[in-house]
């Protein structure tokens, strides 16, 4: 059983060895794609806060620093590692794991993102902007129409103190 067993292992290797290696193919070779790599949206997903104790750069990005860039989404997911992931027209295009890099190499990174720091930034003056959006777009709430009853109780509250009402 054995001597079959390091036989077929053998066997396996020559065969291996007579097959043509893969081409080796390098960034290079792909330049093309490089050059028109192009997203549209940036998004940054991490953890809770409780499973950043021993991460404190993310902590200190996730609390602080991602406020100050306007056009990063950030969200906070159940799973996985602190990322960055690029989009092109709503399609994933690409991740960027960044859970063991330090506060400068992250604002490094934004910068070469094109994302703009903005100090004046902070997640209070975000959420007074999205507040005062929200009561500024949401339509108010429709008018109950009078029923009969009521017109009825109002014309006779009117007739009581003197006063002509129109129906």
């Amino acid at each position: 059983m054995l001597r079959n067993t390091l036989t077929a292992a053998i066997f396996a290797l020559v065969s291996a060895a007579d097959e043509k290696p893969a081409p080796k193919q390098s960034y290079l070779d792909n330049i093309e794609d490089i050059e028109n790599f192009k997203f549209d949206h940036v998004m940054f997903k991490t953890k809770k806060d409780c499973a950043l104790d021993n991460y404190p750069s993310i902590r200190q990005f996730l609390e602080v620093e991602s406020a100050h860039y306007a056009k990063l989404d950030v969200r906070v997911a159940s799973e996985g590692q602190a990322r960055v992931d690029l989009f092109n027209e709503g399609k994933k295009v690409d991740t960027i794991h960044i859970y063991k890099w330090d506060i400068e190499e992250i604002r490094l990174l934004m910068a070469d993102l094109g994302l703009e720091r903005d100090e004046s930034n902070t997640w209070e003056k975000r959420q007074k902007a999205a507040d005062l959006d929200s009561y500024l777009h949401t339509p108010p709430p429709a008018k109950k129409e009078a029923s009969k009853e009521d017109k009825a109780e109002a014309t006779d509250a009117a007739a009581e103190e003197g006063v002509k009402t129109e129906l």
